[in-house]
């Protein structure tokens, strides 16, 4: 028979049974989450410990019979039935005490040469320090903690680089759609020119006409310069006639050379603009949506050569930079939802007491915050934030503070720095 019992507490029962022997009521002891537990006898079978055990603690209730002998014999005089039953008693609890404490510690499995917890906890453990150590429950949630936040921070990277590619690769396409409306508007100029070119021919074939009938003229005004004068006078009318259309055709030629030379320098330069985009996006073969390849873009389209320039993988070395544009905001009063599409860096002028909630999207968010209300203080109130931390809020005016706002996919975090006063 055990000389031990387990009862689970459940912060009411106070009374429980002794179900093992015991030479003297003093060898029974009660412990409590390892503390010896005071208790009374109610009758020789039962015990009563007060107050009640609370739910989730074990009590211990167990037999600890005394080592020092509790008969001794004297030659033959208390050789007794009695004595000898008490001290065989004595001994043979003793050794089941010893063999429960040995089932109840950790034992070692002679078949496989492994310590056998037989399915109990360790506790009161200390966090490892050589590389054989057993790792404690709390050690090991540091640890992955840790390498989480790292993890994270690594991400949070890799999205700004994505993002910052992405802007870049908008520009290069507008600058591409540029470029296709300089070249169709030079087209327009030529087409142009061309059509002028055809009016002054026409205007040559005229004046040749004119000339022609001048021609005629003077002839006859030869056969009849003795019989009229009026003649003459017709004759000096049409010179007068072709020395004006000569005028015309001399300064229609003048705006033809100048067309011409307007139209060579927006061919100039609608190539140069078109050179520049085909050395970021390719040549375009169609509707210009389809890109050749070139020598240092092996990419068919835009988003073929926007998804070569995205580092999609980490452990990757990214070189560059950009300028960021900050992106500024007035606010008065309401609810101000910072969004990342008008940039990492933005700058608020604060006028009337509002409140700051996370962006809707995972992102990194630096804001410049200026209390600019001419009279009075102004607050800010932060909400939806699984944390905020740094100082509390100035609001005085005239005060000055920067706001780190990061959202990540379940959580958003606001850290705020006072910067001048």
């Amino acid at each position: 028979m055990a000389s031990y019992v387990f009862y689970p507490g459940n912060g009411s029962q106070t009374d429980w049974a002794v179900p093992f022997p015991y030479l003297s009521a003093d060898h029974v002891k009660v412990y409590s989450g390892g503390v010896a537990q005071p208790f009374a006898w109610i009758n020789s079978a039962l015990l009563r410990v007060t107050p009640a055990v609370p739910a989730g603690t074990v009590l211990l209730v167990k037999r600890e019979t005394q080592k020092t002998p509790m008969t001794v014999f004297e030659n033959t005089n208390n050789l007794t039935a009695e004595n000898l039953t008490l001290a065989e008693t004595q001994a043979l609890f003793i050794a089941e005490e010893a063999a429960d404490r040995a089932n109840m510690s950790i034992a070692l499995d002679e078949a496989t040469g492994h310590f056998d917890f037989n399915s109990r906890r360790a506790t009161n453990a200390a966090d490892p320090v050589n590389a054989q150590d057993l790792v404690t429950k709390q050690w090991a949630e540091t640890a992955q903690s840790a390498q989480l936040a790292q993890a994270i921070a690594a991400r949070d990277v890799t999205i700004s680089a994505r993002d910052a590619a992405i802007s870049k690769a908008a520009d290069a396409a507008a600058d591409a759609a540029d470029a296709r409306s300089s070249a169709t508007a030079a087209a327009t100029d030529r087409a142009t020119v061309a059509a002028d070119k055809a009016t002054v021919a026409a205007d040559r074939v005229t004046v040749a006409n004119y000339r022609n009938d001048t021609a005629a003229d003077r002839v006859a005004t030869a056969a009849d310069r003795v019989a009229t004068g009026q003649d003459r006078a017709a004759v000096a009318a049409d010179r007068a006639t072709v020395a004006a259309d000569k005028t015309t055709v001399a300064n229609d030629k003048a705006t033809v050379a100048a067309d011409k030379a307007a139209a060579q320098a927006a061919r100039v330069a609608a190539e140069a603009a078109r050179d520049e985009a085909e050395a970021i996006v390719g040549i375009p073969t169609a509707a210009g949506t389809t890109f050749t390849p070139t020598a240092t873009n092996p990419n068919t389209n835009v988003q073929d050569a926007v998804a070569a320039a995205v580092v999609k993988t980490g452990h990757q070395t990214l070189t560059g930079g950009f300028d960021a544009q900050s992106y500024y905001v007035v606010m008065n009063g309401g609810t101000f939802t910072p969004d990342p599409k008008n940039g990492n860096i933005q700058h608020v002028s604060n006028d009337g007491t509002h409140t700051i909630v996370p962006p809707a999207t995972p992102c990194t968010i630096v804001l410049q915050y200026t209390n600019t209300a001419p009279v009075g203080p102004v607050g800010l109130t932060a909400s939806g934030f699984s944390k905020v931390t740094g100082a509390s809020y100035d609001v005085t005016a005239g005060v000055g503070h920067i706001l780190y706002i990061t959202r990540t996919h379940s959580w958003a975090h606001l850290h705020i720095v006072p910067v001048f006063r």
